[in-house]
């Protein structure tokens, strides 16, 4: 497939406008003062601009009429393809697969649909003998399928029945063990999955961290849930965090050597219930990044063993979309004192910004990511009345 489009002079041309933003974003990292063939960021500039020659990275995404159906009902939707790079519409692939998932992961419905300027839409009816539950809408370019599955648009979708007593009736025939796992997939689960994510990726002993926190209900949807860190005594160590924001929050604390962390959840429906935080690691580098309006400040940290050589400079790699910027390296010590780089937000197009940390090696030890949005949002709508006020108006007999 890959011989295919590279033979295709179109795809040629706008692979060579992908690599351009690559090229400048090298060009960028001369602050390196060494030769070029020595130059750790050139480098991985090298290898990321032949990654994206190689793949020709496409993104999809469908928006759907309504975020949940029941039973009986049609999926309406809009399907967008677009370069992964540019987020222009892709004309590289001219057909989509569209695939809806059972909550036991089989294939219930499957559409194809043809591409043109990026764009399809279509519809997948919801059959009335369905099983209500949690199901998966897939959906894939043949040529998405060569990166592998994590790179597939995917989105939890509810299935509620079209009557109280729908699902005992389709179930009827059904073992003892799916009937549970169907009643288990319609109603509210108790213990939510709660998640906890380190910034920059591990909780460093002695570093201060920042961990954000993920809830989410059996339904795919951000559960509101509040509780405490504590260490292996039953101590709290965090106040009362909370998730108020689509299942998201976060909590700061400083981890101690030789701790294990758990937190103590108080769930929806009024329980409680304990979940564990990632091992604290003795040594290693930590990553903090703060909005601070038209730039972002990025602090990393570093704690070493004690007696050991202290590490080399840091290096921070930046990169959107394959526009890569590479900034002054700095000396770092290893009793926690923090490095800092201020990154203008005017550098880089709109997007999902990378913050890569790398060691003197140029062996990547802490990431963490952003969203750069410059100026106002694209789309703008005024809703203007045609007067002033408005009458009852009066039924017709």
């Amino acid at each position: 497939m890959k011989d295919k489009i590279m033979a295709n002079p179109r795809a040629i041309k706008r692979l060579r406008t992908w690599l351009v933003p690559l090229v400048v974003g090298a060009s960028a990292l001369m602050a390196f003062r060494r030769p070029a063939d020595d130059n750790p960021i050139r480098v991985i500039a090298e290898k990321l601009s032949a990654y994206y020659a190689a793949t020709v990275p496409e993104k999809t995404y469908l928006h759907l009429d309504r975020p949940a159906y029941g039973t009986g009902e049609t999926i309406w939707f809009s399907a967008y393809v677009v370069d992964a790079l540019r987020h222009r519409p892709d004309t590289l692939s001219k057909v989509l697969h569209v695939d809806l998932l059972s909550p036991e992961r089989r294939v219930v419905v499957r559409r194809t649909l043809r591409l043109v300027g990026g764009r399809a839409a279509g519809d997948i009816e919801l059959n009335d003998s369905l099983l209500a539950g949690t199901y998966l809408l897939r959906a894939y370019t043949s040529w998405m399928l060569n990166a592998g599955p994590n790179y597939v648009y995917e989105r939890r979708l509810q299935v509620w029945p079209a009557s109280p007593d729908q699902t005992a009736a389709v179930g009827a025939d059904a073992g003892p063990a799916t009937k549970a796992a169907v009643k288990s997939s319609v109603l509210p689960a108790g213990k939510v999955d709660v998640q906890f994510f380190p910034e920059g990726g591990a909780l460093v002993a002695g570093l201060p961290a920042t961990v954000g926190i993920k809830a989410q209900a059996a339904s795919g949807r951000g559960a509101v849930v509040s509780g405490q860190v504590l260490d292996e005594k039953g101590q709290p160590v965090v106040a009362v965090f909370a998730t108020p924001h689509a299942g998201m929050g976060r909590l700061s604390f400083t981890p101690a050597a030789g701790q294990r962390y758990h937190a103590r959840v108080k769930l929806p429906d009024g329980t409680s219930a304990d979940y564990p935080l990632p091992a604290v690691q003795p040594t290693g580098y930590a990553l903090h990044v703060a909005d601070a309006g038209d730039s972002y400040t990025v602090e990393a940290r570093y704690r070493g063993t004690p007696g050991a050589p202290v590490p080399g400079p840091v290096m921070l790699l930046t990169e959107v979309r394959g526009f890569l910027i590479g900034l002054v390296p700095r000396p770092i010590t290893d009793d926690g004192a923090p490095v800092t780089w201020k990154v203008a937000k005017a550098r880089y197009p709109n997007g999902i910004l990378h913050f890569t940390l790398f060691d003197a090696q140029s062996t990547p030890q802490a990431e963490r990511l952003a969203f750069v949005l410059r100026g106002q949002p694209a789309l703008r709508v005024v809703l203007t009345p045609d007067r002033a006020a408005y009458a009852p108006t009066t039924p017709c007999t």
